[in-house]
């Protein structure tokens, strides 16, 4: 390029002529041109890295969770396997010893000791078990199952800080009363295998044990206790929402 003054050439980086000494006006220009140009690509850059790195963080991070998620799920299962091994190995172990364990049950059931037979049973995983040789049991296991959930709200109830802990109580002893009451469903599964008599005897033993904690702790009569197995959930619940508002 040649200086508009004099006429020499000029380079674009030469701020003044070298010849005139005036000043060149596009080298100023290309001077700010390239200033902006070096401190945009710079930013540019930056930002690039910076968005290249924070995507490489979480690629890492997703990496790394899909690892631990294959690993704890790995880990579950062969949990799961142990414990189902575990589970029906305990099973067979009533099985192979049936008469001992049959006999110990009874001698729990005769004594009204239900915390100690349902804990027994659950030891060798019988609670739960609708099929096999312990079938016979299964009305008193599952009456006894729900007579613990009972006396469970009970002790709710009981400690209970306000009304509404009260009341929710309430209303679970409410539902699960019927249930409680009803043998027809307690021996649903196994009323073919079931001694009707011995079975019946049980139930209504382990009834006249709850009976006893429903007397004690609202007040129930006698008379009351008898009406119980033919009362609704509504009914029970009105009832000892009267007795506990006395």
């Amino acid at each position: 390029m040649k200086c508009k003054y004099c006429g020499a050439n000029l380079q674009l980086t030469d701020a003044f002529c070298p010849y005139c000494g005036k000043p060149n006006p596009r080298a100023e220009r290309y001077t700010k041109d390239k200033q902006y140009y070096e401190q945009d690509y710079a930013e540019t850059s930056q930002k690039v890295k910076r968005v290249w790195k924070l995507s490489y963080d979480w690629m890492t991070r997703g990496i790394t969770l899909v690892v631990l998620g294959v690993l704890v799920f790995g880990l579950l299962f062969v949990t799961f396997l142990a414990d189902d091994h575990s589970y029906y190995k305990k099973q067979d172990a009533a099985v192979a010893n049936f008469t001992s364990v049959s006999e110990q049950m009874d001698q729990y059931l005769a004594a009204g000791k239900y915390e100690q037979y349902f804990a027994y049973c659950k030891s060798y995983n019988l609670t739960g078990w609708t099929a096999g040789p312990f079938l016979p049991w299964q009305p008193q296991t599952k009456c006894i199952e729900i007579e613990r959930f009972i006396k469970e709200h009970l002790n709710g109830y009981l400690a209970a800080d306000s009304i509404y802990e009260q009341n929710d109580h309430l209303e679970t002893i409410g539902g699960l009363l019927p249930e409680f009451y009803d043998t027809d469903s307690l021996c649903a599964v196994a009323k073919d295998v079931i001694d009707c008599e011995k079975t019946e005897t049980d139930l209504r033993n382990i009834q006249k044990d709850l009976e006893l904690s429903l007397k004690v702790c609202f007040g129930l009569t006698d008379e009351e206790l008898a009406e119980l197995p033919t009362m609704t959930d509504e009914e029970v619940l009105l009832l000892l929402e009267e007795k506990y508002e006395r």
